[in-house]
């Protein structure tokens, strides 16, 4: 996995942003987002993220 997107919601608006692996911190975050996620993020289902994505402005 070299490369990520992020929903951000804030108040009623939906923006997406891309990442792309470059530095070993960046890999370092991959990490913890595949291993240690429920400490650190909310875990939801892809359908969910999906009917997310698409109210992405």
């Amino acid at each position: 996995m070299n490369e990520w997107e992020e929903i951000q919601i804030i108040g009623s608006k939906y923006v997406i942003n891309k990442f792309e692996v470059k530095i070993l911190p960046d890999r370092n975050f991959i990490q913890d987002m595949l291993f240690e996620y429920a400490e650190n993020w909310d875990v939801i289902e892809e359908k969910e993220y999906e009917t997310i994505k698409l109210k992405v402005q």
